[in-house]
């Protein structure tokens, strides 16, 4: 028997018996069951930190689109919106689908062009704005001044841009 390991934690034990005769294993014999204990803990280990992932990411959705916060997360490499919550397209009138994959110029959101281009340098130079005060243009053409706090978050392996927006 050979024990399996999974974080330095004892997990169990794998290991073959022979009932018909009494039979020394080999070294090498020893060896493969060794290296197969250290396979199965790491594999075990592996699943645990894709379900504690998938949980995570679970829990980030749920509240990202149960929220009344408006929330709105864009990719930073080409400023493309990868995702909007219900609360977002209330306060915009725009649908998740009309502003998934658009840029927000192209939404014509921001109503003052200098103060986009001030948050995106605020964001560079500190990785984060927080209550940024801004006016935005909500798809009927109205005007609504907010407070906008950003940060950079990691999805897909690429930098993006979690907006809150308080009304």
């Amino acid at each position: 028997d050979v024990p399996v390991f999974v974080d330095g934690e004892w997990w169990g034990v794998i290991g073959f018996d022979d009932y018909q005769r009494i039979t020394p294993w080999s070294q090498a014999e020893v060896d493969a069951l060794q290296v197969a204990a250290s396979l199965l803990g790491s594999a075990i280990k592996r699943q645990r930190s894709t379900d504690e992932l998938t949980a995570s990411e679970d829990k980030f959705q749920k509240t990202f689109q149960q929220t009344m916060v408006p929330m709105v997360i864009g990719r930073i490499s080409d400023r493309v919106i990868v995702d909007a919550n219900d609360a977002f397209a209330k306060l915009t009138g725009y649908s998740r689908a009309e502003v998934v994959n658009r840029w927000a110029s192209e939404l014509n959101l921001w109503q003052n062009n200098d103060e986009h281009a001030l948050h995106h340098k605020l964001i560079r130079e500190n990785g984060f704005i927080h209550e940024f005060k801004t006016t935005l243009r909500k798809r009927n053409g109205d005007l609504g001044t907010v407070l906008l706090s950003a940060t950079i978050i990691r999805i897909n392996n690429e930098d993006c841009l979690l907006y809150t927006i308080s009304d």
